[in-house]
């Protein structure tokens, strides 16, 4: 796991700002913190990888009126900051219906305020990738903006290695402290 930066004070500011205050003019200085964190994911580059971006929450979505993760990677793509060889792909989504009828209906908050193993059993089988094999002979790198306690990005792995896609690793633009797990 790769992260351009811990989940502190001014990156957490930026990250927010442009999460949930409208702020899409950061996605330059966030997509820069992306593009660094990137190119230190090890045998990134040497070979086509898939840049796989965790998929985002249709309400948090509706609701911003936009995706800031699909935002920031746009930038990296567009002004080529992307390693050699290496495209964005949306490769995971989400079970048809799982966001309204698992996680999120018992949960409208998400993942927020909950401890690692409910976090875990929150986001459990609510991804898929593709039917088993359907990607065999991929390699992917997993994205996302943040990890707290990295049971969102553990599905997406989960889903595409299911489908037989090779997970290099993964990269976020901020990493958290993890919350106490009986939280």
């Amino acid at each position: 796991m790769t992260a351009a930066g811990r989940y502190g004070t001014a990156l957490a500011r930026v990250l927010l700002a442009c999460k949930n205050h409208g702020h899409t003019d950061l996605v330059p200085v966030l997509g820069t913190a992306m593009a660094r964190a990137l190119h230190s994911v090890p045998g990134i580059g040497q070979d086509p990888v898939h840049l796989v971006p965790v998929p985002g929450k249709t309400r948090a979505r509706y609701r911003r009126g936009y995706d800031p993760l699909a935002l920031i990677l746009g930038y990296v793509s567009r002004r080529g900051l992307l390693p050699g060889k290496t495209h964005v792909s949306r490769l995971v989504r989400y079970r048809p219906r799982s966001e309204a009828a698992g996680w999120l209906s018992i949960r409208k908050a998400g993942q927020k305020g909950l401890g690692a193993r409910a976090r875990r059993r929150n986001v459990q089988g609510t991804m898929i990738a593709g039917p088993p094999g359907s990607l065999r002979g991929l390699k992917v790198v997993v994205a996302d903006d943040v990890l707290t306690t990295g049971a969102t990005l553990a599905e997406a792995v989960r889903a595409l290695r299911s489908a037989g896609a090779e997970v290099l690793g993964a990269v976020v633009i901020a990493a958290a402290r993890a919350p106490s797990a009986t939280r």
